[in-house]
Formats: C-alpha cells, sequence, structure tokens
C-alpha cells in the first residue's frame, strides 16, 4: 500500500537527549515552553496531524501531554498518548489535565498568561513539572480512558480461582470471546464469501467449515462492497446453505461502510453507545480499508497501535473480532504461517489466531490453517470453491500446495500411524473419553498429542455428540463450565432409571 512519508516533530531539532519531553497542541505552545526553559515539541500541524507525524524518536522518553482544555484538545491527548505507547521501547507517557478555571479551550499558553505577573519563569517551570509528576501514568483501560497504574500482581491461589477455565469458544478450534482474529487469502480469492458465510454459521450456531460455533448477533462491517452487492451474496449464500430467514434475519446485523471515512480509530466513537455483549462476533472486512490515513501497514509501531485499539474495544464489547486481510503477493508456500499476510509481523504476533488460505495444487481449491494461542494445534483443512461458498475436500492432500510440497514435520511412529488410521467416533470415544468427566479442550489436546490432527479430532468429538455416545456434564455452581463424559451426569438421570 503506498504510504506518505511521516512528517517530523516540530522542535524536534532543538529536543535535549534526555529528560522531559512535553506535548503541546500548537507550535506557538511549544515556543511558550521553551521560554520558560522548558522542552517541548508538537505533532506536523499541530493538533491536526497526530498520526501524520513520525513519532519514533520519542520511542522510551519520559512525556507529558498537554491538551487543550476542549473536547478536541482531550481526544488530541488520547490519540498522542496511544501512539506513544505503542513505540518500541514504548515511551512512559502521563497526560496533565488542565485547570478547570482556564475555560474550554485553555491550553498551557493560556496558564503561563494567567500566572505570568505572579510567578518568575523559574517558578513557572517548576509548577509544570510538579504537575507533570503529579499525573498518573497514562494506561489504556477496557474503556479507552486513562488509568493510574498500581501494582496489583495476583497470587497462583488468586488466579485459579478468578480464572476457573477458559473464556467460552465463538468459532471452537479458532477464536473465543472477546479474542482477536485475522483470516488472510490472496486478493480475490473468495475472503469476502467466506466472511459473508462465518458471518451467518455464528449467527445461526451453524458449523462453519470444520468447526463448530456458538451462535450469537454477529455485526458485519464491510468497506469494499455496495449495499446492493453485499445484500446480493447474501441472497446467494443463505439459498445455497438453505438457511432460513427467521434463523438469521434479526441475529445478522450488516453495515456497508464503503465511503463513509470509517477507520480503526474511529470504532471507538462508532460503538460508543453500544452495550458489551451485544455481539458474539464483529467482522471487518476489508482491514486495509479500515486503516487510518498514513498508517503504514509495514510499520510494527503503527500496526500495534491499531491493535491495541481493537484489543481494548473486544474487551469493553465482550465481543470477539475477525479482520479479513490479503496476503503478500508472490508464492506463500515456503513460508511460515504466521508470515503469511501482507504488513508488519505485528500483525499476526498482535491477535490470538491467525488464519490463512493457501492455493492448493488443484484449482478452485485452498488449503486453511491456523496459529491459534489458546486452543489445541489446529490441524490443515482443505477447501473446495463451488460458487458462492466454499466446501471442506476431504479427499484432497493439504501438503500439495502450488508452487511447492511444503516439508513434513518429522512425528513419533505411533502419532503417524494414528494419522493414517481411519479413526470412527466410536474409536475416538473409546480411546479418548472416559466415565470421568473432562473438559473439551482437554480432550482434544490428549488426541492432538497421540498424533490425531486438531480439525479431525474436532469432527471425530462433534460426531461423537450427534450419535450420543458422549454426554455433557454442567458444575452446578456456574453452568457456563461444560465437562464430557460417556455416561449421563446423576442429576440428569431420571428417577424411574436410576
Amino acid at each position: 500500500m503506498m504510504t506518505t512519508k511521516p512528517l517530523p516533530l516540530y522542535g524536534l531539532d532543538r529536543l535535549p537527549p534526555d529528560g522531559l519531553v512535553f506535548i503541546v497542541e500548537s507550535e506557538r505552545e511549544v515556543g511558550s515552553l521553551e521560554s520558560i526553559g522548558l522542552a517541548g515539541v508538537t505533532s506536523a500541524d499541530g493538533e491536526r496531524s497526530p498520526r501524520m507525524t513520525d513519532w519514533t524518536p520519542l520511542a522510551g522518553r519520559d512525556c507529558v501531554v498537554w491538551g487543550d482544555n476542549d473536547e478536541a484538545g482531550r481526544l488530541y491527548a488520547e490519540a498522542v498518548a496511544g501512539i506513544l505507547s505503542a513505540l518500541n521501547p514504548p515511551a512512559k507517557v502521563r497526560i496533565i489535565s488542565p485547570p478547570k478555571d482556564l475555560g474550554e479551550g485553555g491550553g498551557i499558553e493560556d496558564w503561563l498568561a494567567n500566572c505570568r505577573d505572579a510567578q518568575a519563569p523559574n517558578d513557572q517551570a517548576a509548577e509544570v513539572r510538579r504537575m507533570a509528576e503529579a499525573a498518573p501514568i497514562w494506561r489504556r483501560t477496557a474503556g479507552g480512558e486513562p488509568a493510574r497504574a498500581h501494582h496489583s500482581p495476583m497470587t497462583a491461589r488468586e488466579m485459579l480461582a478468578k480464572y476457573p477455565t477458559l473464556r467460552e469458544p465463538v468459532i471452537d478450534g479458532l477464536l473465543r470471546r472477546g479474542e482477536l482474529m485475522n483470516l488472510i487469502a490472496a486478493p480475490k480469492t473468495g475472503k469476502s464469501w467466506l466472511a459473508l458465510d462465518l458471518a451467518l454459521a455464528v449467527a445461526t450456531g451453524r458449523r462453519w467449515m470444520a468447526f463448530d460455533t456458538t451462535p450469537g448477533k454477529v455485526l458485519l462491517l464491510d468497506n469494499e462492497l455496495h449495499g446492493e452487492t453485499l445484500t446480493d451474496r447474501l441472497r446467494r449464500v443463505v439459498g445455497d446453505r438453505k438457511i432460513p430467514l427467521e434463523d438469521y434475519g434479526d441475529r445478522l446485523i450488516m453495515d456497508t461502510c464503503r465511503g463513509k471515512g470509517l477507520d480503526i480509530f474511529a470504532l471507538k466513537e462508532y460503538f460508543g453507545d453500544v452495550a458489551p455483549e451485544t455481539y458474539r462476533l464483529i467482522i471487518v472486512d476489508a482491514f486495509y480499508r479500515f486503516l487510518p490515513v498514513n498508517t503504514d501497514e509495514n510499520s510494527n509501531a503503527d500496526l500495534t497501535s491499531l491493535y491495541n485499539e481493537l484489543d481494548t474495544l473486544a474487551e469493553r464489547l465482550q465481543a470477539s473480532f475477525v479482520l479479513i486481510h490479503h496476503s503478500t503477493k508472490g508464492a506463500q508456500a515456503g513460508k511460515s504461517i504466521v508470515d503469511v499476510g501482507a504488513g508488519a509481523g505485528a500483525m499476526s504476533r498482535a491477535t490470538d489466531t491467525h488464519v490463512i488460505l493457501r492455493q492448493h495444487q488443484e484449482e478452485h481449491a485452498v488449503v486453511l490453517e491456523a496459529a491459534v494461542r489458546s486452543f489445541a494445534p489446529v490441524g490443515k483443512v482443505c477447501l473446495r470453491w463451488k460458487f458462492p461458498v466454499w466446501e471442506v475436500a476431504p479427499e484432497l492432500d493439504p501438503e500439495q500446495l502450488a508452487g511447492g510440497r511444503q516439508k513434513k514435520a518429522v512425528v513419533p511412529a505411533d502419532a503417524e500411524n494414528m494419522k493414517r488410521a481411519r479413526i470412527t467416533p466410536e474409536d475416538f470415544v473409546e480411546r479418548f473419553i472416559t466415565g470421568k468427566p473432562r473438559g473439551k479442550d482437554e480432550i482434544i489436546s490428549e488426541a492432538v498429542d497421540a498424533g490425531v490432527s486438531g480439525c479431525k479430532a474436532r469432527m471425530l468429538f462433534s460426531a461423537a455428540k450427534t450419535r450420543g455416545l458422549i454426554h455433557k456434564w454442567r458444575n452446578p455452581q456456574d453452568r457456563r463450565e461444560v465437562a464430557f463424559a460417556t455416561v449421563p451426569q446423576p442429576s440428569l438421570i431420571p428417577e424411574s432409571n436410576r
């Protein structure tokens, strides 16, 4: 993506190599600071261009932001603090809240004018430093507001009590509530069709490709298609999947954002009045169309800042985000999973799940692979394009990538035999599920350790549930906690059968 070279900070050439750095909203205010012996800088063209400026010279510095006493000033201070905290290494950031008696719009220049007759420049500088030291270290909270940094670790006992289980899955095997997921493929591969199919799957609780989903409301933010085009695609997909309107009509919400100027940082305001848990899943299609102006997708600092913003939103909304993005040009076969995707390495590192589609040697087929953070490893899944949807293609060899064959990992002989063996749901239950209830993640993880691919293990688990070979157990204290065993939970056995 073509980007404009970031502009330099005003006042950078006069900045000492160490000590406090004050960030203000205008070049004139930088001059006011310098008049009392303080070092100040401002973004290129003042408060209008905080994201068009090169802030990297302030990496690791001790910075204090003084914005004007109005809404624009508060937004400017927050934007600058977010950028500085995402640098490598991050700057230590404080925000000075201007005294309320300055009135609306009052900044450092107004404050100096008010006390010029009562204080000498040295006293004014000392007072500004005192205000800076009294300001809390800026931290982004779930609501996006700064919070006081404080020492608040927990003992292992407290952690175990506070977090007894993992968050519930949204796409089982790939994504949990409040997590971020990339979905990466080459341009014009059919990502948007796949995203729409995913939205419908979660909205209705249907299976998506090889993965079970948990039903809930889905918001699809589409920044590429016109409303007419998106609606036509919806009709085609639900027609092919034979999904009745009553199953998705009020659970799938779509917003065509093309031409509206909505970027990642504007999403905070966009979701301002949305209550937590309104949506289970939010799909952003396509990610590059939501990049703020002059963002460099090859900059780790820029992308880290964007993903930090999305993490904050996901936590506040208690929703998961899926970001649809494109891969780099050229052959992808020899690359690691996390290296597939246009942009800086922070793109794959900052998310909980990185899903990629690579071209299979067979025409109109791809291989789905994933790097996950909170699930057992996911096996490769072949998909075949059957307009207007993708279908799982178990007959294809996932190692047969276009442009070259990937080297197979060396695995133990028993694991290799397990991979090749034809395993039935009955075999799976006999080997990995007992009369003692265990969580699904533990069962799948054990199967993966034994050589069954993560995808195959989940499919066999799902089949065993459908056939009534295993039974669900619920924790009486917290019914969200679910386990599975080969026998029914005692409290659920009818009295006549006891």
